[in-house]
């Protein structure tokens, strides 16, 4: 399970799936943080580089050698904004934190992919006062249904050459149009 860093969210999955979980840290907010930090310091691509190196590391050993690099490097570099260097050492202290995603390949380790639609889905909640109202409560129930169901049917662009979510994990689908589609999917046969 990728996961930002934030220990009510770790701890939340660990509850919900006792030991049978293991936690990868996203490797995206790390090197947000780090960039914030120096938006202005014209080492930045380089830092930046050196950062995303440790990403795309390929073995569990590559990837602490990068980590030993850049910090090495942060060291040795004594222009470097302080909010900066203080970010990619706290990165470096807790490098074991995402060694994880190095033992786990198939996992993603960033969390971007989900953050995009949970920022569309906070910006909805947020229109509908998030749940303050009784009266809301089923209202939202059915949009966040809805939007699951809409994510899931909503063609991509034509330039991908695949059709939609659905069609990828189902491996089939029912009409070339995407709303016939998920009509036809949502129907159950006429069962109930």
């Amino acid at each position: 399970m990728n996961t930002d860093g934030w220990g009510a969210t770790q701890n939340a999955w660990k509850t919900l799936f006792d030991s049978g979980v293991v936690l990868i840290l996203c490797f995206l907010h790390a090197a947000l943080k780090i960039r914030d930090r120096c938006r202005r310091w014209e080492g930045k691509r380089e830092l930046m580089k050196k950062v995303w190196n440790c990403y795309d590391a390929a073995t569990l050993t590559l990837y602490r050698e990068q980590v030993q690099a850049l910090k090495a490097w942060t060291l040795e570099t004594p222009e470097m904004p302080e909010g900066a260097r203080e970010k990619v050492l706290d990165f470096c202290a807790n490098a074991t934190r995402f060694e994880p995603g190095y033992k786990h390949l198939e996992a993603h380790h960033t969390s971007n992919m989900l953050d995009r639609l949970m920022d569309f889905q906070d910006r909805m909640l947020y229109g509908m006062r998030y749940l303050h109202s009784s009266t809301l409560q089923g209202t939202a129930r059915l949009m966040v249904r809805a939007m699951a169901l809409m994510w899931n049917f909503h063609p991509f662009g034509r330039k991908t050459g695949r059709h939609s979510p659905f069609a990828d994990l189902n491996g089939l689908i029912y009409h070339p149009n995407w709303l016939e589609n998920l009509m036809i999917a949502a129907s159950m046969g006429g069962r109930r």
